[in-house]
C-alpha cells in the first residue's frame, strides 16, 4: 500500500573500530540528532560527529549512487560536521541510515510533489545591536552585540544551546563576522576601519588589517580561507590573504556602498546597498558581471550555501518590513522566504537550516524545515471510505497539539494517526454532486474532493 522504500547506508566509523559498538579502546562517538528528512530536490546536509576523547580518526562513505560524501568530509579526527549531498529523487520516498557504531541516523528523502514545511523560532532574544551572524564548520552560531558602553562577540553552541561570551573588549562598532575552516573568527571594526581576528586556540583578539579600509562591513571566507570584505565607503570588495597578509581590491566598479558579501566557488555575490541591487562578479573580471535583483530597498546581507544558492535580505534600514529571498544561479529564479522581518544578517547551515540576525526584534532566529507534505489533491469515490496522508517527518516530531491535523468539514474526519501516517474517513456523498473539504497538516492545506453519485 505504501511506496516501496529504497534504502542506502552512509556509514561513518572510526578507523579500527567495529561496526557495532559505540565505544572501543576508550573512544566514544555520538551524533547530534537521531534522524533527518530531506526534500525531493537535490541538496546537501550535515551531521555532527562528537568523539570523547576528541582524538579518534574516522572516515565516511556511501554505498549508493544518489548519496555522496562531500569533499573534506571523507575522513577526519575528533569532532566534526560531516557533510553529504543527495541527488534529486525522481521516484518514491526513500530512506537510508547513517551509522556510527551503535548510533543509527536515519535519512529519509521525500518523493516529488512534497513541499517543505518551515518554522521560524527565536533561539536567542533580548540582544542589543545585533547585525551580522556567522557559522563555524560544526554549526555553532557567532555574532556581535554592540551597545553604547561596550561591544562583544558571542557564541551559541548548536549541541548544548549554551550562550557564551568570547570577546568582551577590544571591539568598537563591530560589523561583519566570518569564521574560517580552522575556527578563527574575523570581525570587522567598522568605525576604525580595522579587521580583528579571534584565535580559538589561545583565545586572543588581534588586528590583522589595520589600514586600507573605510567602514568595512560584511565578511566572507572562501574555500582557501581568504577573507572577502565589503569596503563600504570605498565602494569596493577587498580580498585579504591571511598567509601573506596581502590586501587587494577584488571588485572595484559598479558598486555604491556595499554592505554584504558572499562567495561560492570563486563567484562573489554582493549586496550593493545604495544601488538597491544584488550583484554577481567573477574574480577574473574584477567587476560586476550580472545583476540578479534590482527591486530591493537597501539590501544589506548575503550568504551562499554549499549548493551555490544565494540568500539575501532587503529593507536594511526598515526594521519591520524587510524580506529574505533566495536566488538560484542555475535557473535565475528569485523566491521570497520571509517577509515583514528585520533581517540584518543571515548564515546558512544546510539546505534546511539557516540562522537570521533579526535586528528589528534584537534576536537570533532559526529558520528550519521540519517536515515535508504532499499537497496533491486527493480524489475519492462517492461511497464512504478511508484514505491516508503520509508526511515525511522525523520520529522526534509527533502530530499532536498545535501540529494535530484538522478537517474543515464534518463529513471528513481525521484519525487515527499511526507511525506518522494520517488516516482520514469520509461519509457517503448522497448530494448528487461532487463536494470538497480541506485537511490542514503542519500548516499546509490538502484538498479532498469526493465525487457525487
Amino acid at each position: 500500500m505504501f511506496s516501496r522504500i529504497r534504502s542506502s547506508l552512509l556509514f561513518l566509523i572510526a578507523l579500527g573500530l567495529p561496526l557495532l559498538g559505540a565505544t572501543s579502546q576508550g573512544q566514544t562517538y555520538s551524533l547530534a540528532h537521531p534522524a533527518i528528512v530531506e526534500g525531493p530536490e537535490a541538496g546537501y546536509d550535515s551531521v555532527t560527529l562528537t568523539g570523547i576523547p576528541a582524538m579518534g580518526t574516522w572516515r565516511a562513505w556511501s554505498n549508493v549512487r544518489w548519496l555522496h560524501v562531500m569533499k573534506g568530509s571523507a575522513s577526519g579526527i575528533g569532532d566534526a560536521s560531516v557533510h553529504f549531498q543527495f541527488d534529486a529523487n525522481q521516484g518514491p520516498t526513500r530512506s537510508g541510515l547513517l551509522m556510527v557504531g551503535e548510533n543509527i541516523y536515519k535519512v529519509t528523502q521525500a518523493s516529488p510533489g512534497y513541499v517543505a514545511v518551515q518554522r521560524l523560532k527565536k533561539i536567542i532574544s533580548g540582544l542589543n545591536g545585533t547585525a551580522f551572524v556567522a557559522l563555524d564548520v560544526a554549526g555553532n552560531v557567532y555574532f556581535t552585540e554592540s551597545t553604547s558602553r561596550r561591544s562583544t562577540m558571542k557564541k551559541w553552541s548548536a549541541s548544548t544551546h549554551e550562550l557564551s561570551t568570547l570577546v568582551s573588549s577590544g571591539l568598537t562598532d563591530p560589523g561583519g563576522i566570518a569564521v574560517d575552516h580552522s575556527g578563527n573568527v574575523y570581525i570587522a571594526n567598522a568605525d576604525s576601519g580595522k579587521i580583528k581576528k579571534w584565535n580559538p586556540v589561545n583565545r586572543t583578539l588581534t588586528t590583522v588589517i589595520a589600514s586600507g579600509l573605510n567602514n568595512p562591513l560584511g565578511l566572507a571566507v572562501d574555500e582557501s580561507d581568504n577573507l572577502y570584505i565589503a569596503d563600504c565607503q570605498h565602494d569596493a570588495i577587498k580580498k585579504f590573504n591571511p598567509a601573506t597578509g596581502k590586501l587587494i581590491t577584488a571588485v572595484s566598479g559598479g558598486l555604491n556602498q556595499p554592505f554584504g558579501v558572499a562567495i561560492y566557488h570563486g563567484n562573489i555575490y554582493i549586496a550593493d546597498t545604495a544601488n538597491n541591487a544584488m550583484k554577481e562578479c567573477s574574480p577574473a573580471a574584477g567587476q560586476v558581471t550580472r545583476q540578479f535583483s534590482s527591486d530591493l530597498i537597501s539590501p544589506g546581507t548575503v550568504a551562499a550555501d554549499r549548493m551555490g544558492n544565494v540568500y539575501f535580505a532587503g529593507g536594511l534600514f526598515d526594521s519591520g518590513e524587510g524580506v529574505l529571498e533566495k536566488y538560484d544561479p542555475a535557473t535565475g529564479s528569485v523566491t521570497t522566504l520571509l517577509s515583514s522581518i528585520g533581517v540584518t544578517g543571515v548564515a546558512v547551515e544546510s539546505s534546511k537550516v539557516m540562522y537570521i540576525a533579526d535586528g528589528g526584534q534584537n534576536a537570533i532566529d532559526e529558520l528550519s524545515t521540519i517536515a515535508y507534505v504532499d499537497t496533491t489533491i486527493k480524489y475519492e469515490r462517492a461511497n464512504a471510505g478511508q484514505d491516508y496522508l503520509a508526511p515525511v517527518l522525523p520520529k522526534t516530531r509527533t502530530l499532536s497539539g498545535e501540529d494535530s491535523p484538522k478537517s474543515d468539514e464534518s463529513w471528513l474526519a481525521i484519525g487515527p494517526i499511526r507511525d506518522g501516517v494520517v488516516w482520514f474517513t469520509f461519509t457517503a456523498n448522497t448530494t448528487g454532486a461532487a463536494r470538497a473539504a480541506n485537511i490542514s497538516l503542519l500548516g499546509e492545506q490538502i484538498t479532498v474532493i469526493q465525487g457525487g453519485e
